[in-house]
């Protein structure tokens, strides 16, 4: 009985699925962007005390960083006027933007993130 209840604890630590932060660019942007549903957080190194730490626990999304002092083109493209700012794209046009206050932090959660977020994916099916 002790091997099931162990092998039943490693299958589920094996098939606890968590999603990575991608790191994009300038060349690569376009193409992870483009379809479906994704958010995008624009961040700065000199700002990581105040990134956005639930990015990879959203769900029904795919999730990817952009680091504006590597990619200044996509932060003039993009729009972003401070970080860290969260946009969520639905097939590569914006639908949602989140901007940081005046301390360079946001002052929305994980929760109104993914509201957003089922919000795109359920009017995909109204």
């Amino acid at each position: 009985m002790k091997k099931l209840i162990l092998l039943t604890f490693a299958f589920t630590l094996l098939s606890f699925k968590t999603t990575e932060v991608e790191f994009i660019n300038s060349n690569n942007f376009n193409n992870k962007v483009g379809s479906g549903v994704n958010v995008v957080e624009y961040w700065a190194g000199w700002n990581q005390s105040n990134q956005f730490n639930d990015l990879e626990k959203l769900k029904e999304c795919d999730v990817y960083r952009v680091d504006i002092g590597s990619y200044i083109d996509l932060q003039s493209k993009n729009n972003i006027k401070a970080i860290p700012t969260v946009v969520i794209y639905n097939n590569g046009v914006e639908v949602k933007r989140f901007e940081p206050n005046v301390m360079f932090s946001l002052e929305v959660g994980k929760k109104e993130i993914q509201e957003s977020v089922d919000s795109v994916v359920l009017s995909k099916f109204q």
